[in-house]
């Protein structure tokens, strides 16, 4: 992960975190988000210096069948102040549905910064990271709006 400059994530999507993840983001659980996002904030006292926690976004088409963003929920459950600085520009396939290697093209040209964050230190929130494809392609996008630091949580990792 290249422009990710610091990373953690609770536990291993296997067992209990995927079980819960998946009810959550799947079935329309939003319910949980407190529950994962207490799991969470324990990473955040080792977190180096941010300014602003970013919600990792999703396409309103997504949003729309989903009913809400997990990750947006997460942020606001860890009580963190929530800026919606990255654009989901297009649709895409789920990265759960794609390969590896096409994780990263999948994700080409989907997401944008909202302006220019010269300086700004940015903490990414999403629910599960396997490849890391979309903190990359989030990391990249805030990289290239001017912040200097991007890092990131989850609750799950692949």
């Amino acid at each position: 992960m290249g422009s990710l400059d610091w990373f953690r994530s609770v536990a291993d999507y296997t067992g209990v975190a995927g079980r819960a993840i998946r009810r959550f983001k799947f079935h329309g659980s939003a319910e949980l988000a407190p529950y994962i996002a207490d799991r969470m904030r324990h990473l955040l006292i080792d977190a180096p210096n941010f300014d602003v926690v970013v919600p990792v976004p999703i396409h309103w088409s997504r949003r729309s069948l989903r009913g809400f963003n997990q990750s947006e929920l997460l942020a606001e459950a860890l009580t963190l102040s929530n800026s919606k600085l990255l654009i989901r520009t297009r649709a895409t396939r789920p990265q759960t549905r794609v390969s590896g290697r096409e994780r990263l093209t999948n994700l080409e040209n989907a997401l944008r910064a909202r302006t220019t964050y010269t300086g700004l230190r940015a903490l990414l929130i999403d629910d599960v990271v396997t490849s890391g494809s979309t903190l990359e392609a989030c990391a990249s996008a805030l990289k290239a709006a001017g912040a200097s630091w991007v890092g990131g949580v989850t609750y799950a990792r692949g």
